[in-house]
């Protein structure tokens, strides 16, 4: 017991040595042959153990052809429950998820089964080993989990579907393993029959590999052998390997190979099996590389420390849990209580993809090891937040499933060792879109896409603090977008119009982002630490909410990262209601539930826009209960996939997607209405199963929103009431005739009335106040450490997926003038990129003050926030802060005795506004 304590203490700090990059102070302890430990990530790629192989399986006694008869109805109803998701109700291939997976699902009943230790009809035995074993890299589960009956009961229901003569079926046996095997004849016998397909390094782009289909037509790309163990189906072991390739790969372009001399088939297998063995070790080596190339950058700062998070943990809870208690093993034995993660399609697919297995259920999504009883080991390769982007943007996590099959192939610009993402399947949601059109790749999306690189912000920071002038450059982390200028998802129309209003400077794409500068590249680009210093207070400060870190650890802003900042709820306090008694439920830092949540509410959506505050400023929306999901879109989120420089540019919803125009319904106008690059046609209607759903202003099909008639109801998908918007077009028909100077708005819109505010968004009028941050008189201390949110990101503890706080000199004291940091007041209003009057937020008006190093006080630098100044930056986007409760009155633009035709200076001018 000492022995083994001491050896775990010695890996823990080796662990934690490779973590501080501090393995030469250790060097002593190391034999000088013993290699360098692997990055931690690594083992979040390798933990899970290959398959066993289908032939090593030990099949025990075979049931009678009797028994096997009288097991059909049992088996029928494991299957309906285990498999019928993927392989469809009668086993034809064709279940509710089999149009997502990575591989189609088999034909049961009449296609070929590749998996076979012999020709001729299946044999009882074979399905058995093949459903015990599985095909997790497929996306198969291993049923062992089942008892001996429950398996051989779906063995009888399966060749009950294939109506195959079991008793016909013969072992076929292998040519004899000669004792001497020439390795160099196995890659020349590779070379001749194999690498056409395969590749000349088994890498699965041969020649032919692209064309390559099964029997039914389908694409069957040939595996590849590079990956690893988990790929090869049949087995990894040599024999296996033989096996698979003496007997093909029924209904495949694989055909047998029983023409080859036992000499030349035995060389063959050797071949493959060094293939997989060092394709499986270089690829471990490149990951490990990559990750260690990662997190280097993530350390580089000259100097930074990392403070201690916040405690979310107790102690002896966690000590008691070390163990499962009770002597039970797997997660459930500790987490028993927790909430189930999703209900519907998702739970669907769980439990299709771990053969039902509540266990395996965890792992898919978790990794780690189902079925341990200790916390060490069941943590072994852990992604505690599958959600996290470190997570789904190299395939893991959430990315298994929400991303196109091989789509992700960079991290923060380096390219990855290989293609990843969408391993078990490639999901196509409609939960917003009808269509499915702007519903899948999300993995690939949201990497690049506001929310993950406030790209708008960074501009307006950097461009203040004259690092830029008129486009933008930075983002909140290095990205690129290697699928091109063509959004990877949206309708035809959608895309059409990005093409138009890309080519007519309508909208900013940038073809990558450099990465936000810190204080030492700032300087380095400027000249001038001030100015550098001006830029820092954005890392300091203002790059809090992205998504690749969580939120602040105060009150209303604690939230998850990545995808589950959004569909994972938390409280306001960060504790959790959940009954996992391995959770403190008196701690900060926990998601409400262990539970992943589509209709998103806007309490979520508070602990970023309005940091933690509840919306006090209610629009009629909100009082009526539609909430922020109901307008806004998946690609208003995630994005399409193309990285845009601010607001406008990504948003695709506009008020008269629902409400129309004077003149038309959302139904007649065109797509792109308002903007240089509409369309010429009315945009229409999308129809699906009898339903008629309206548009975006840019194309795709919104499925809450629907045509009934002449009217548009909006259904909430927060609680499914329905909601009829009023239509402009019917205000208009109501409405006196317009007046000069134009009347009080309480006939209706005063928009509808009156052609001469054409040029008036909507907010112009329906927005009461909008949040400024503005005036402010900020110190920034130089010798002073200050949280950096964007490296303390960068830093994730790799066992959490938690960012660590990492603090770098240079702390920013803005003093509010007037004693308040956030001002609610009447918005600017200026025009917008579609030549509409709009309100918009300044930039931050800041008189800034440098304290050096050296103690000396500079006041020189006056950022550019200046609107009529020099080098002022175009605003990053209008303001729509939901404020239509009530509409400003007519005296806010044309006071009382203003003469018509004249100019008027409209509310906010004294900050700039016009």
């Amino acid at each position: 017991m000492h022995v083994t304590r001491c050896l775990g203490s010695l890996r823990t700090v080796l662990c934690a040595s490779v973590a501080l990059g501090t393995t030469a102070v250790l060097a002593p302890l190391c034999a000088q042959e013993s290699p360098p430990r692997p990055a931690p990530e690594l083992a979040w790629l390798t933990t899970n153990e290959p398959r066993p192989t289908p032939w090593a399986i030990e099949v025990g006694a075979i049931p009678s052809s009797q028994a096997l008869a009288a097991w059909v109805g049992p088996g029928q109803a494991t299957f309906l429950l285990r498999c019928a998701a993927c392989h469809g109700n009668g086993g034809r291939g064709d279940g509710p998820l089999a149009s997502s997976l990575v591989r189609p699902p088999r034909d049961l009943a009449g296609g070929a089964l590749r998996t076979r230790d012999r020709e001729g009809p299946i044999a009882p035995s074979e399905l058995y080993r093949v459903l015990s074993a599985g095909a997790p890299a497929q996306g198969m589960p291993a049923f062992a989990h089942l008892s001996p009956f429950e398996r051989w009961s779906l063995v009888a229901f399966v060749l009950a579907l294939r109506g195959e003569d079991a008793a016909l079926a013969r072992p076929t046996p292998l040519p004899a393993r000669p004792q001497r095997i020439d390795p160099s004849r196995g890659a020349e016998v590779f070379a001749a029959r194999c690498a056409f397909c395969h590749g000349a390094d088994g890498d699965g782009r041969g020649p032919a590999a692209k064309d390559l289909a099964d029997a039914e037509g389908r694409p069957c790309p040939p595996t590849d052998l590079r990956r690893g163990p988990a790929v090869l189906r049949g087995g990894a072991r040599q024999e296996d390997i033989a096996r698979s390739i003496y007997l093909g790969r029924p209904g495949t372009k694989m055909a047998g190979a029983s023409d080859l001399p036992a000499e030349d088939l035995w060389a063959l297998a050797a071949h493959v099996e060094r293939l997989v063995r060092e394709g499986d070790a270089a690829r471990r080596a490149a990951w490990d590389r990559f990750f260690a190339a990662r997190r280097a950058a993530a350390r580089a700062a000259p100097r930074r420390e990392v403070r201690a998070s916040e405690e979310r943990w107790e102690p002896a809870r966690s000590e008691y849990f070390s163990r499962a208690p009770g002597g039970r093993q797997g997660c459930l034995a500790c987490h028993e209580g927790i909430s189930a993660i999703a209900s519907g399609a998702m739970a669907e697919a769980l439990a299709a993809f771990s053969g039902g297995d509540a266990e395996r259920e965890c792992v898919l999504c978790h990794e780690g090891r189902a079925g341990e009883a200790s916390k060490e080991r069941a943590h072994e390769g852990l992604v505690a937040n599958p959600g996290s982007l470190w997570a789904t943007s190299i395939g893991l996590g959430c990315g298994k499933c929400h991303s196109d099959r091989g789509a992700l192939t960079t991290l923060h610009g380096r390219p990855l060792p290989e293609p990843t993402g969408g391993s078990l399947m490639s999901v196509v949601s409609r939960q917003t879109d009808p269509s499915g059109a702007s519903g899948r790749n999300h993995a690939y999306r949201i990497q690049r896409a506001l929310m993950a690189q406030e790209t708008g912000k960074a501009f307006l920071v950097s461009a203040s603090a004259g690092l830029v002038k008129d486009r933008p450059r930075f983002t909140d982390f290095a990205v690129d977008d290697p699928d091109g200028a063509v959004p990877c998802v949206g309708s035809p129309a959608y895309r059409e119009f990005i093409a138009r209003a890309e080519k007519q400077g309508f909208l900013l794409r940038l073809d990558r982002g450099q990465g936000y500068p810190t204080f030492e590249e700032a300087e380095a680009l400027t000249g001038n630490p001030v100015q550098a210093a001006y830029a820092d207070t954005y890392r300091k400060d203002c790059a809090r909410c992205h998504l690749w870190g969580e939120g602040k650890a105060a009150t209303g802003e604690r939230r998850s990262s990545g995808c589950s900042a959004c569909h994972v709820l938390n409280a306001p306090d960060g504790q959790t209601f959940d009954d996992d008694p391995t959770v403190p439920d008196d701690r900060p830092g926990h998601p409400l539930r262990h539970r992943l949540v589509l209709a998103i509410p806007e309490e979520q959506c508070n602990h970023c826009h309005t940091r933690g505050v509840l919306t006090l400023h209610s629009d009629v929306h909100q009082q009526a209960g539609v909430g922020c999901v109901d307008c806004h879109t998946s690609i208003d989120v995630h994005g399409d996939g193309n990285i845009y420089g601010a607001i406008p540019h990504q948003l695709e919803v506009r008020c008269e997607d629902c409400h129309g125009t004077r003149e038309a319904a959302p139904w007649e106008l065109p797509v792109g209405h308002g903007t240089p690059a509409a369309g010429t046609s009315p945009r229409g209607v999308y129809e699906r199963e009898g339903v008629r759903h309206l548009l975006t202003s840019r194309g795709n099909p919104r499925s809450n929103w629907r045509r009934e008639g002449e009217r548009v109801v909006v259904r909430s998908f927060l609680d499914g009431r329905e909601h009829v918007a009023p239509l402009l077009r019917d205000a208009a028909a109501k409405a006196p005739k317009a007046t000069t100077p134009p009347a009080a708005p309480s006939g209706g819109c005063s928009a509808a009335r009156d052609a001469r505010h054409d040029r008036l968004a909507c907010s112009a009028c329906h927005n009461q106040q909008a949040p400024r941050c503005l005036p402010c008189h900020t110190t920034y201390f130089s010798e002073e450490f200050a949280q950096d949110w964007l490296l303390s990101a960068l830093d994730y503890d790799t066992r959490s997926l938690r960012q660590r706080a990492v603090f770098t000199p240079g702390a920013a004291d803005p003093r509010p003038l007037g004693g308040r940091a956030l001002i609610w007041g009447p918005p600017d209003v200026r025009l917008d990129r579609s030549g509409r009057l709009n309100p918009h937020i300044p930039g931050c008006e800041v008189h800034f003050t440098y304290v050096g190093r050296d103690g000396k006080v500079d006041t020189s630098f006056v950022p550019h926030h200046d609107p009529d100044g020099e080098g002022y930056p175009p605003p990053v986007a209008p303001s729509l802060p939901h404020e239509f409760s009530t509409p400003r009155g007519c005296a806010d633009c044309h006071p009382e005795g203003a003469e018509p035709g004249r100019p008027i200076v409209l509310p906010g001018a004294q900050h700039g506004g016009r």
